[in-house]
């Protein structure tokens, strides 16, 4: 009897170290190389609160794939620089209740289409014949990035709650007519597979330069005002 209630006790914590913390914000990230971070990196930019933390998802990583950290740059890959998800972790932060924490799932590619994170086109499009600096970076995911991101997003969905989605492209897909019905498309399946609405998990996608600030990928009824109207048709 001694051993059987030691048994359920331990049990019973264990259940309570895995459940899921409703303060626990989680933002996933997708991208290419904006996304993966251009800025160079300063001693600053590695204060950061325990409040903020990364979930590793590339295997080209410091720190082992599929665990929490605190979010100390870089958060895409060893090597990498800072990004957006960077300061978008600290701004949330100074502006929800000192309960509250916020993690980040990124899985970015420099140069990728968004096809990659697409459920029908993905496999097909990282089967290319590609750059072998591209192939290595899809490789930190295994080989399959998209399937690394939904295993990821339904194991933080254990810890705690999905709160929206940033989206930031590049150059690639600057002038590809189907990125907005991809990116509904990708956005309706996320949401469909981790069981989310969208009224409580938004999407955020970024965009290049606009043509008004004479952007090099900026065309007129480009980039520009395609990635306008998304946000009304998302």
């Amino acid at each position: 009897m001694k051993h059987f209630i030691t048994a359920i006790i331990l049990l019973c914590c264990s259940m309570n170290i895995q459940a899921q913390d409703p303060n626990f914000y989680i933002y996933i990230a997708i991208g290419q190389s904006n996304m993966v971070g251009q800025a160079p990196l300063t001693a600053e930019d590695s204060v950061v609160s325990e409040r903020f933390q990364n979930l590793t998802a590339s295997d080209c990583d410091t720190h082992p794939t599929g665990q929490w950290r605190k979010a100390v740059p870089p958060l895409a890959r060893q090597w990498t620089k800072l990004g957006p998800t960077d300061y978008f972790g600290r701004t949330m932060l100074e502006n929800l209740p000192k309960d509250k924490k916020v993690g980040i799932l990124l899985v970015a590619v420099d140069g990728c289409a968004i096809d990659m994170f697409h459920p029908e086109h993905s496999a097909t499009w990282c089967a290319k014949n590609l750059p072998d600096w591209q192939r290595n970076e899809i490789n930190c995911y295994a080989g399959k990035p998209f399937e690394r991101l939904m295993t990821l997003a339904r194991q933080a969905q254990k810890d705690g709650v999905i709160k929206g989605i940033i989206l930031h492209q590049g150059e690639t897909d600057a002038y590809n007519e189907t990125w907005l019905q991809k990116v509904k498309e990708i956005y309706e399946y996320l949401l469909k597979e981790l069981n989310l609405k969208a009224e409580d998990c938004p999407i955020i996608a970024g965009e290049p330069v606009a043509a008004e600030f004479k952007g090099v990928c900026a065309r007129s009824g480009g980039v520009s005002r395609r990635n306008k109207e998304a946000a009304g048709q998302i």
